[in-house]
């Protein structure tokens, strides 16, 4: 089922990677629109809501290797903040 899925997922890059190639207008358009999409976006603000998505999936993991609050606590600290 899995590379199925993936198949289907590749197929279907594939059909967009060629809308784009073959159509001068929706290239220039989508060119046009990415600068302002991308400014929507905050690195720091990502990085924090990734590291909460991980702190709750370790949250449910085996005590063991997974488990490093140290490294948490520096990749937080570097991000302007202690922990989240």
């Amino acid at each position: 089922m899995k590379t199925r899925t993936s198949l289907i997922l590749c197929a279907l890059a594939v059909l967009a990677l060629v809308a784009v190639l073959s159509r001068p207008a929706l290239r220039e358009t989508l060119r046009q629109n990415g600068s302002s999409e991308a400014k929507k976006f905050d690195w720091t603000l990502s990085a924090r809501r990734c590291l909460d998505v991980y702190s709750s999936a370790l949250a449910f993991a085996p005590p063991g290797r997974w488990h490093a609050p140290g490294n948490r606590r520096t990749v937080t600290s570097r991000l302007g903040g202690g922990m989240a």
